[in-house]
Parts: C-alpha cells; sequence; structure tokens
C-alpha cells in the first residue's frame, strides 16, 4: 500500500461527508420542514440553520481539500477549480442569499405583493445555485479527490 492510500481514502470520506449532507439537508430534510412545521417562518429559520451547518461543513472540507491538493499539485487539475466554483457558491448562499431568504420569511411576506415576488426571484436563485452546488458534489464523489502525489 503506497503512502498516498491513506490520505486518499480520508478525501474520499470528507468529500462524501459533505455531499451527503448537502443532498440530505437541501433534498430530504428541508421539504419535510415545509410540509410538518406549523408555520412557513418555522419552516424557513430551521431550514437555515441546517443550511448554515451544511455550508459551514462544505467550506471547511473543501478548504481542506484544495489546499492538500494545491501544496502536492498546485492548480493543476479540474476538481481543484470545481472544488473552487463549489466553495464560491457556498459561500454567496451562506453570506448572501440565505440571509436574505430568511429576512423575508421573518418579516412575514404576503402573497401578491412585490416583496413575495423578490422573494421568489431571490428563493429560486439560491435553488437553483444549492443544486448546482449538489451537482458538484455527485461530480466530485463519484470522480473521486484529486490526486496528491505527484505522480499522478
Amino acid at each position: 500500500m503506497n503512502a498516498a492510500a491513506p490520505a486518499g481514502a480520508l478525501d474520499r470520506l470528507l468529500l462524501t461527508l459533505w455531499a451527503g449532507i448537502t443532498w440530505a439537508i437541501g433534498f430530504v430534510a428541508v421539504p419535510i420542514l415545509f410540509a410538518r412545521l406549523p408555520t412557513r417562518v418555522q419552516a424557513g429559520e430551521l431550514a437555515q440553520f441546517m443550511f448554515s451547518v451544511a455550508d459551514g461543513l462544505g467550506l471547511v472540507v473543501l478548504a481542506l481539500l484544495v489546499l492538500r491538493t494545491m501544496l502536492a499539485r498546485g492548480w493543476r487539475g479540474w476538481r481543484v477549480r470545481l472544488m473552487l466554483a463549489a466553495m464560491a457558491v457556498i459561500a454567496l448562499l451562506q453570506f448572501g442569499l440565505h440571509p436574505v431568504i430568511l429576512a423575508y420569511h421573518q418579516a412575514g411576506i404576503h402573497p401578491g405583493t412585490a416583496a413575495a415576488a423578490r422573494f421568489e426571484w431571490v428563493h429560486r436563485a439560491a435553488s437553483l445555485l444549492y443544486a448546482l452546488d449538489a451537482l458538484a458534489a455527485l461530480i466530485l464523489v463519484l470522480a473521486g479527490p484529486p490526486p496528491v502525489d505527484r505522480q499522478a
């Protein structure tokens, strides 16, 4: 067994952890919250907390993988660029769109208003970005983390 094998296994485990949490929260837990909790505000606040956990984990895991890869191989490879793109999407969601969505939920928007139309636009943009992030996670899990040895 070469020395890179345990590190590669840890990288794959971390990548799969991030992807699994991303999928479980975005496509299972949050829809259940909105279906089962008494108010959309409660569901939105809890969903925001869950997204924050997933986003934080994603940023840490991806930063570790990118750093490890770049120290070993530099900027080469599509996986590094995809991980950096996923990090940018997560940051945009976490620090840009999710707080706006939460503010709309807490303000109690009413259907048919201008605020409701803006909320719908922001929510759709966030949903699309989340789906793209989940797709990046799927691609990275299927392809595996970037090889870190200089021979690869």
